[in-house]
């Protein structure tokens, strides 16, 4: 695998161990450094490459890190075609990057955060909007929204796991208007909408 690193062609990492999958290179864009803070991102595989059912750890400078895996589309067989995969906090120096290898493991283990978990984090996102239809000013409270989804087991899930779990809730605003939020909570209480 090839990926591009600001002028050049960088190699990566190939499967040299029983179980390797694929190399992976984390960059930070940042000149800050990202201690400590579960990166999601999307991965494609080849057909038959992760089994169905099958678990991924990231092996980072010799080190085994759990590796969360939500399938989203698979093959024929059932393997996994493509999937998000959440990594365990990896401290990464500013404008640094680490690379990874996928490999068969144990995953991620432990209980699924939960939307009523984003609550417990003292979420309290406004959006305000000002619509002219007459009615003026309205705010929507995420957190009253996502609490009230709840309540009426309404909330969509698109992530479900120990590292990273993320909740979909549409409160209408007026008439076929709508409002779309997409929240994710990770292990270190990291929340983005």
């Amino acid at each position: 695998d090839w990926v591009t690193h600001g002028n050049s062609l960088v190699a990566m990492a190939a499967p040299s161990q029983t179980g390797d999958v694929v190399g992976v290179r984390l960059a930070n864009q940042s000149s800050a450094s990202g201690a400590g803070q579960v990166v999601t991102f999307g991965e494609v595989f080849i057909d038959g490459e992760v089994a169905a059912g099958s678990h991924l750890m990231a092996r980072v400078g010799g080190q085994l890190v759990p590796v969360q895996m939500d399938v989203k589309t698979t093959y024929a067989d059932g393997s996994v075609k493509h999937a998000v995969l959440s990594v365990a906090p990896t401290a990464l120096a500013g404008n640094g990057s680490v690379e990874m290898m996928l490999t068969a493991g144990a995953g991620a283990t432990g209980a699924a955060l939960t939307a009523s978990d984003v609550l417990s984090h003292n979420y309290n996102l406004q959006l305000q909007l000002n619509l002219h239809d007459g009615q003026g000013t309205r705010t929507i409270d995420a957190a009253q929204v996502l609490s009230q989804a709840i309540q009426a087991g309404k909330v969509e899930t698109w992530l479900s796991g120990p590292l990273a779990s993320e909740f979909r809730v549409e409160p209408t605003v007026s008439g076929d208007l709508k409002a779309r939020f997409d929240i994710r909570l990770t292990a270190e209480g990291g929340i983005k909408t």
